[in-house]
């Protein structure tokens, strides 16, 4: 007889969810063997107690805003990360999902919120978990240096993307061809 003890508190919808995949494939180099989500490895191996507990603030102290929210918008992004949900989910279609799931999440600085304007945003695009892998591998998980200006965008086919207005692709390959 199966004993085990399913929380299904969350209730987390399908279309919120980035399933294990070739994202998971990408960040089993950066596990250390134990059976915490990644980001909680992270943390613990990269971070003092009192960063900790800033970082944890910052990116579970609030309800994350939807991406969606940004779209179309130039934003400052102060850090980023994969949040990884392991086990078992109950999602809105009320059936058990046995796989885990990551979720982009980002520290953005929004005008439009009054009072602390950097918010937690979070995006459930596997494309855009990949791009984001590859820019945490470069400059680092949780918090950037600098904040970095992005553009957020919702393709016609709901696909999250953002790009780096900072870095102007024509003009670096203009200076490769001379």
């Amino acid at each position: 007889m199966d004993m085990t003890v399913y929380d299904d508190s969350e209730q987390v919808s399908t279309t919120d969810i980035i399933p294990y995949s070739a994202l998971d494939m990408l960040v089993a180099p950066l596990r250390d063997g134990t059976n915490l989500p990644l980001h909680e490895q992270l943390l613990i191996h990269n971070y003092d107690n009192a960063s900790r507990e800033m970082l944890a603030d910052a990116y579970y102290g609030r309800e994350p805003k939807n991406i969606k929210a940004f779209a179309g918008r130039t934003v400052k992004v102060y850090g980023m990360m994969l949040y990884e949900q392991p086990g078992g989910w109950k999602g809105k279609d009320q059936l058990w999902h046995q796989e885990g799931y990551f979720q982009v999440r980002m520290l953005i600085e929004d005008s439009d919120t009054k009072g602390e304007p950097i918010v937690c945003v979070k995006s459930s695009g596997a494309g855009l978990a990949r791009h984001v892998y590859h820019i945490l591998n470069n400059r680092g998980w949780f918090l950037f240096e600098q904040p970095i200006t992005y553009r957020v965008e919702i393709g016609e086919d709901n696909a999250h993307r953002i790009l780096n207005v900072e870095q102007d692709l024509k003009k670096q390959l203009k200076g490769r061809a001379k």
